[in-house]
């Protein structure tokens, strides 16, 4: 029984084979690229999806430079590492060319499958209008209702009554800082830094994605 722990305890302890980390620098690397085309479908770019990103964009490389120096020391498997170095780097091409040309259909669509649930929140909250709120005095009255903790595909952290509509802000956050979305039936305000075109965009109708740069 001991010599059966001791072998199990030998197996976990060994170091990753190297097909096994080449393979996982390729997964790593995919992983890196889903988050940075997911955080693209919110308002602002979430934290925490900037972070998974980093984390699989690192482990990735390293995975990928170990596997090298490996295969150069020991002369073996160095046609692997460069086969997985090329698709390593043709992930990371991939994600950067679909980043740069992002024209805000992926929140559009996050958006869609999102905007019947938000429609009903702001039905069961009833008429923003009667209450006080401004976006130029910064004043962000109460919600009239109970603040959910998910709408649609957002998660909820807060929600605020402004400018005669409502301010659901997103759970994640944003790199920039505070993000959400907007509802705004009387249309966004004419002169004021929250409703500028840097911080808003529309999604339709009284609806937009909002992300504060302050």
């Amino acid at each position: 029984m001991s010599a059966v722990l001791d072998e199990a305890v030998s197996q976990q302890s060994r170091p990753l084979g190297p097909v096994v980390r080449l393979a996982v620098a390729v997964a790593a690397a995919g992983l890196a690229v889903a988050c940075l085309l997911s955080g693209l479908s919110y308002p602002g770019f979430p934290i925490d999806t900037a972070v998974c990103g980093v984390l699989a964009a690192v482990t990735s490389v390293v995975l990928v430079v170990d596997s090298g120096v490996r295969a150069r020391v020991t002369g073996l498997g160095r046609a692997r590492a460069v086969v997985v170095l090329g698709l390593v780097t043709l992930l990371f091409a991939a994600g950067v060319v679909a980043a740069q040309s992002d024209d805000g259909s992926r929140l559009r669509n996050r958006w869609a499958a999102s905007q019947p649930a938000f429609e009903q929140e702001v039905r069961t909250a009833g008429n923003p209008i009667q209450v006080e709120s401004s976006f130029d005095s910064g004043y962000f009255a109460p919600y009239l209702g109970a603040c959910p903790g998910r709408i649609g595909e957002f998660s909820i952290i807060d929600c605020r009554t402004i400018d005669g509509g409502f301010l659901f802000l997103q759970t994640q956050g944003a790199l920039t800082d505070d993000s959400g979305i907007v509802y705004l039936p009387a249309g966004t305000p004419s002169r004021s830094e929250w409703g500028s075109t840097e911080t808003m965009t529309p999604l339709g109708g009284p609806w937009w994605s909002w992300t504060c740069y302050c």
